[in-house]
């Protein structure tokens, strides 16, 4: 999902140029444009993802009342414990990374951190 975000945001010039004049690019960046490409069904994968982890989340608890039958419950705390524990971590690990990076690339003085690239979508954003 992060390359899907990343592609649509970094690669809107290669992209835009590759149309208007693909004799300019070398043989490497247009493998590049066409390897982020794949990425480009990143709303599609979100959907997948929320339904199989819906899913699996399901089969968890069916597969235990089932064994348990009547006398098995829900127990709100620790479900939220488990997911709270699993998702946490690498969340504040992306969190961390992206701070570390931003703040590179601003100390950087990178022209996306000024609004000063030749693209004005990525500009306004």
């Amino acid at each position: 999902m992060v390359v899907g975000h990343a592609r649509w945001l970094l690669w809107q010039g290669l992209n835009e140029g590759y149309r208007l004049h693909p004799q300019d690019y070398s043989a490497f960046n247009k493998g590049l444009m066409y390897f982020f490409s794949c990425f480009r069904y990143g709303h599609e994968a979100v959907l997948f993802f929320f339904v199989l982890s819906g899913f699996v989340i399901h089969l968890r608890y069916a597969r235990q009342q089932a064994a348990q039958g009547a006398a098995a419950r829900f127990d709100l705390l620790p479900f939220v414990w488990r997911r709270a524990r699993r998702l946490y971590p690498p969340l504040l690990a992306a969190i961390g990374l992206a701070l570390m990076l931003d703040t590179v690339g601003a100390s950087q003085g990178w022209s996306i951190y000024r609004q000063a690239t030749p693209y004005p979508l990525i500009n306004s954003n």
